[in-house]
């Protein structure tokens, strides 16, 4: 018997009729909508094309065997029939597979929470709405299929959702995402895995990628509104920079923040919108990116992470921020004001008259200089100081603000400073007053009644 070299030869290639594909930079939302696609369409095999980011990538880690990814150069796909495109219809966000999905009589089934834009692809299903995520979508299709997703799958819905609406919190999240997740739950999917893998620890280049974003911040005020313009440079790709600029948001609070950071050969943008006057996706448009008015991403080459934030500067006074609700489409005109020297108890008879929970105090000169509130004269009252004058009680030296002042800066002062009411004033005149109210009104889109404790009983 002869022996000889043990040729081990590789398995052939996998032919798989159908693929599910996320897009590259692939994140938990579109990493979960894969794998919930593949519930619905059984034996399809999901292809990742590019690069994972982190929290996927370590979701996907742990879950090796559950979500059994391939990738392209692991695939024949000669015979393919069917593509299931998830979270993206841009062909130029599929890499290697871009042309695979655009080939004649290839089945194309679509599903995406982003807005259209030309050059989309076109698919003989298209499951396409404004949800905060598209794990949203796919959870409401299982849930009317009547299918009941195990606790991986579940979770890595539920990851998507977390991690696409900033856990329920940003502009875009809807009733339907919230209704998604009370389902997932019940399911059984694993909030401490979702927390797990949306609050990740910063790697240490992370952490030095961040503290160069804060060092290199600039706010800048366009139209009345305070945008931040970071950059940032590293030799190697450094993931997970739209949860660096996450952070910085919260380090840095602004009405919106955009990044520019260079790693490697491109320019990696971010933008981030507290706003609706801010849009970030009409922003990274310009640059051939997208996402949604509250969040979105492009990447550029050719350029200096100086120069790209030049011109995130130019895009931005251009189209990027729109009129903002300032105290001047707030403020009630004209203001009843009342002099210094006013007993407090004929204040009070002026709030119940009409209402008021507090009055502007002026000088002889018409000049604000205090505020006098409900709780003011109630702990005059208290001490028998009713004969007194306003100026004893009242809040002195007033906070003012000016008419062209943005709503969440007036906000931002309301919280910090416990105000409930700013006068308005121009050019030394007083011309309006914001409350509270005022502010909730226009938050929660409708008025906000006003709650009085009764300081008589008629008749009594």
């Amino acid at each position: 018997m002869t022996s000889g070299p043990v040729v081990v030869t590789a398995p052939p290639p996998d032919r798989p009729r159908r693929i599910i594909v996320p897009h590259t930079n692939t994140d938990p939302d579109a990493l979960g909508a894969a794998v919930a696609a593949r519930v619905l369409y059984p034996g399809a095999a999901v292809v990742l094309p590019g690069l994972v980011l982190p929290g996927a990538a370590e979701f996907a880690s742990l879950h090796r065997y559950q979500v059994r990814a391939r990738k392209p150069k692991e695939l024949d796909l000669d015979r393919l029939e069917m593509a299931v495109v998830v979270d993206t219809r841009d062909p130029a966000r599929l890499g290697p597979l871009r042309e695979v999905v655009r080939r004649e009589g290839l089945r194309l089934h679509l599903y995406d929470h982003h807005p259209g834009d030309q050059g989309d692809l076109a698919g003989e299903l298209e499951v396409v709405e404004p949800v905060g995520a598209t794990c949203t979508l796919l959870a409401e299709l299982l849930q009317e299929a009547g299918v009941r997703p195990s606790p991986f799958e579940a979770t890595a819905l539920l990851l998507g959702i977390y991690a696409d609406t900033d856990h329920l919190t940003l502009p875009t999240t809807g009733p339907r995402d919230v209704r998604a997740a009370a389902w997932l739950l019940e399911q059984g999917a694993s909030l401490q895995v979702v927390a797990r893998f949306t609050r990740p620890e910063l790697q240490p280049a992370q952490q030095e990628l961040l503290a160069q974003l804060i060092a290199r911040s600039t706010v800048h005020t366009l139209r009345g509104v305070r945008v931040q313009v970071a950059v940032g440079e590293t030799a190697a790709y450094v993931g997970g920079l739209a949860r660096l600029v996450h952070k910085l948001c919260d380090l840095r609070p602004a009405a919106a923040t955009f990044v520019a950071v260079r790693m490697e050969d491109r320019v990696h943008l971010v933008g981030r919108s507290t706003v609706p006057w801010v849009d970030a996706a009409r922003v990274m448009a310009a640059f051939g990116g997208g996402g949604h008015r509250g969040a979105a991403s492009a990447t550029v080459r050719g350029l200096s992470a100086e120069a790209a934030a030049e011109r995130l500067l130019q895009v931005l006074a251009e189209v990027g921020v729109g009129q903002p609700v300032t105290a001047r489409d707030l403020m009630k005109t004209p203001v009843r004001a009342v002099p210094q020297d006013l007993s407090i108890g004929e204040a009070e008879r002026l709030m119940l008259r009409y209402g008021y929970s507090g009055l502007v105090v002026v000088d002889g000169g018409h000049r604000v200089v205090g505020v006098i509130s409900q709780r003011d004269v109630e702990k005059a009252r208290r001490h028998g100081l009713t004969h007194a004058p306003v100026k004893g009680v009242m809040s002195s030296p007033a906070l003012t603000i000016p008419p062209d002042l943005p709503l969440d800066e007036i906000q931002a002062i309301m919280v910090e400073r416990d105000i409930g009411r700013l006068p308005v004033v121009e050019e030394g005149r007083l011309v309006g007053i914001v409350t509270r109210s005022d502010v909730l009104g226009r938050l929660y889109g409708a008025p906000v009644p006003h709650w009085h404790r009764p300081l008589y009983e008629p008749g009594a």
